[in-house]
């Protein structure tokens, strides 16, 4: 049975078209972008959210963000 891996945090953000992904860095430190659908319901994505102060990550900017 294989382990499941957790979000350790979301670093970023970008649009493609209409659809919004974000960059996720995982607790096995492995770094990929996912949709809105992977990490909507985590506690990463409410941290992100306040860290670039919005409610919605629909309302996010349309520029490519990155967190340093």
């Amino acid at each position: 049975e294989a382990e499941e891996t957790t979000i350790a945090s979301i670093n970023g953000h970008r649009w493609r078209s209409r659809i919004v992904e974000f960059q996720v860095l995982w607790d096995d430190e492995d770094v990929t972008w996912e949709p809105l659908s992977v990490v909507n319901d985590c506690s990463a994505m409410d941290d992100y959210l306040t860290h670039r102060d919005v409610d919605d990550p629909l309302r996010l900017p349309k520029r490519k963000y990155l967190i340093d």
